[in-house]
């Protein structure tokens, strides 16, 4: 009977360095359509970039290869390295927490695929604001790439309605599916 109890807690325990080995190979394969093909990875039904939310995620995957590699393995050298490692995902989440985009899907029946935003503000000299945006265009399924980026100073006194909808996020798409306005802001979607 111990044997048998043995035996599956050993399964277990490889099912787990198992899943963290497949994890790896995923986080391989984002990292080079990321930061080497320039996508971004971008769930529309979930309204979150895969990317940032995969560090969270490295952090969580560590501690369970930690734990499954040091209850499976003898050797301790594997759990170590594996800890370590852990340890400096803890140490940079925060830094690329802070860096992370928040792209927001743009919805209209007049586009002609799948388009996300990423916009922001920053104040501007003489009493203005900085509207900046970055459209994505969908290529394959959760895979989306910049098409545009475009950016305009605008005064916060007379362009206040064109502010306020970039804040807030009112938009307005073209007839012909081409551009999107925030008020006196457009951005063109090719």
């Amino acid at each position: 009977m111990k044997v048998k109890v043995s035996a599956i807690i050993n399964g277990i325990h490889l099912f787990f360095i198992v899943l963290s080995v497949i994890y790896i190979m995923l986080r391989i394969v984002m990292f080079v359509l990321v930061k080497k093909l320039d996508f971004v990875i971008f769930s529309r039904a979930l309204e979150v970039n895969l990317w940032d939310q995969a560090w969270t995620w490295d952090i969580i995957m560590g501690f369970i290869f930690f734990l499954a590699s040091s209850l499976y393995f003898n050797n301790r050298i594997l759990p170590f390295i594996v800890f370590l490692t852990t340890l400096f995902s803890c140490s940079i989440w925060i830094i690329m927490m802070m860096g992370s985009k928040t792209l927001i899907p743009i919805e209209s029946s007049s586009l002609k695929g799948n388009y996300a935003i990423y916009k922001y503000s920053n104040p501007a000299p003489n009493n203005g604001t900085t509207l900046v945006a970055t459209i994505y265009k969908e290529h394959y399924p959760l895979l989306y790439k910049a098409v545009e980026e475009t950016w305009e100073d605008y005064s916060r006194e007379i362009d206040k309605e064109t502010v306020t909808l970039f804040k807030e996020n009112f938009y307005e798409i073209s007839d012909d599916g081409k551009t999107i306005s925030y008020g006196n802001f457009k951005i063109s979607l090719e």
